[in-house]
């Protein structure tokens, strides 16, 4: 059987590169305490981290769009108080204080009284294992695991209690509910790389459930975000069938390895079909797996939508924002797609440093492209803290043949007034969390764009602007 994961007790470190996400507060409070020898697996942790905290902000984008003004307004106003500690605190944005935006979209009128109890419970992650279970009438499920995961317990503010209650409870599709376990839990086990619990499946039809964390300190409770648990029939056996094919191509070995991760390790991954629809005939077809930069296959930081025909170039630099995957899926990579699909235009997401301190950067891979495409033009985009980094390099290559042709600055002036054009080339300024929405060109080769919403909700209108900005809908010449 291939379901050795299910009862194993994997240790999870903690991957630095994901703590500036999950928490404000210095990497070295949150390390693990396990000796070196217990240690397992970096990358999976950081998956699981990662895309816990993808599966927060579609959740805070989910009740965006499905918000009143009234809680957008407060939403952003929290978002738009960050920008004191600077542009790197407004475009990256923590779990915590997106749980907190996101508690402002859902309330009916402006609160600041959510409890501790719910801030605790919101600060943890659940990875269960298996990420599946079989379909039944049967009066118990199968046996099932979960590793409560404290992703960002100690940046909780407010006094934390030395013990609470926790509980987890299973939500239906049809929003009836059974609890699944409650036990004590000792303050101190609230630290990465997290603890385990015990307990069954629910007796139920094909669908997908929730298991979600509720928090309970003295008389006052709170609930957490629930993470998604299908309830599938036939599992196993479907899953044996997959694992003991012959293997056939690359794609077939990645989609194995994918779905192992998610159903024997209880790794969620927001970019794919659940794992009932995975482990349909054609599952290897459905799911995504984030193709390579033709130009750099061998880069893990660099990826591409890549027409048949490449008429112009965009590159989308996340260094210091994001992980450049974000880039391709959901709302932004249905954007992206967009764009390519209209413009013949191959899309490059990567998270390179302008000068790579471990191998090329930045402007190595404009170089490439430009060899590679000689006859498209290349759009940069930069965002955040990295519009002013991009300037002093530039600065310092004046008189050069530079790498792109043109520039798009997504980024907060704080009140500056207008953007000044600096360079040469076309230049479109994206500005979010302005006081109002707008277009100008201010002198020529220079667009203005303003959008009120914050950075990464405004951000999913971008393509299209730079789709708009390219047909010369702005400046009535086409680009």
């Amino acid at each position: 059987s291939h379901r050795c994961g299910v009862s194993s007790r994997p240790v999870l470190p903690v991957p630095p590169s994901l703590l500036a996400l999950l928490t404000t507060i210095p990497v070295g409070v949150l390390q693990p305490v396990a000796p070196p020898a217990q240690r397992q697996d970096d990358a999976a942790i950081e998956r699981i981290l990662d895309n816990m905290y993808l599966e927060r902000r579609t959740l805070f984008e989910d009740a965006w769009f499905a918000a009143e003004q009234a809680g957008r307004d407060r939403a952003r106003e929290l978002l738009l108080s960050r920008g004191a500690a600077g542009l790197p605190a407004l475009y990256s944005v923590p779990a915590l204080a997106l749980g907190e935006a996101h508690a402002l979209l859902l309330a009916p009128v402006s609160t600041t009284g959510r409890s501790i109890a719910t801030r605790l419970a919101e600060s943890i992650d659940l990875q269960v294992m298996p990420g599946a279970f079989t379909s039944g009438q049967s009066e118990r499920g199968e046996h099932m695991i979960v590793r409560v995961l404290p992703a960002y317990t100690r940046a909780v503010r407010g006094p934390l209690p030395s013990e609470f209650q926790l509980t987890l409870i299973w939500v239906a599709p049809d929003g009836r509910e059974i609890r699944a376990q409650r036990e004590p839990i000792a303050m101190g086990a609230m630290r990465l790389p997290g603890f385990e619990m015990y307990f069954r499946a629910p007796a139920s039809p094909v669908g997908t459930w929730r298991l979600v964390p509720e928090v309970a300190i003295g008389e006052e409770a709170g609930r957490g975000v629930g993470v998604p648990v299908e309830s599938v029939q036939d599992l196993w056996p479907r899953f044996d069938a997959i694992m003991d094919a012959q293997v056939v191509g690359e794609r077939t070995q990645a989609f194995r390895e994918r779905i192992s991760r998610m159903l024997e390790r209880g790794e969620r991954d927001p970019g794919q079909p659940g794992i009932g629809e995975l482990l349909q005939p054609d599952g290897v077809e459905r799911m995504w797996i984030p193709a390579p930069c033709s130009i750099a296959p061998e880069d893990s930081r660099t990826f591409a939508l890549e027409p048949p025909e490449v008429a112009r170039i965009v590159v989308v630099s996340s260094a210091g924002v994001e992980n450049p995957l974000w880039s391709l899926q959901g709302r932004t990579g249905q954007a992206w797609q967009s764009l390519s699909s209209e413009h013949s235009a191959m899309v490059v997401v990567t998270s390179r440093a302008l000068r790579g301190s471990v191998g090329p950067g930045l402007f190595e891979l404009l170089d490439a492209l430009d060899d590679a495409h000689p006859e498209a033009p290349i759009t940069l985009l930069v965002r955040g803290s990295q519009c002013s980094k991009l300037s002093i390099a530039l600065g310092r290559r004046r008189g050069e043949v530079l790498p792109f042709d043109e520039l798009v600055q997504d980024t907060v002036l704080f009140g500056e007034g207008g953007p000044r054009r600096m360079f040469d080339f076309p230049t479109l300024v994206f500005e979010p969390l302005e006081d109002r929405e707008g277009t100008e060109v201010l002198e020529e080769g220079l667009v203005w764009v303003t959008r009120t919403d914050p950075p990464h909700i405004s951000s999913l209108e971008l393509p299209g602007v730079i789709g708009s900005w390219w047909s010369g809908e702005f400046t009535g010449d086409g680009r």
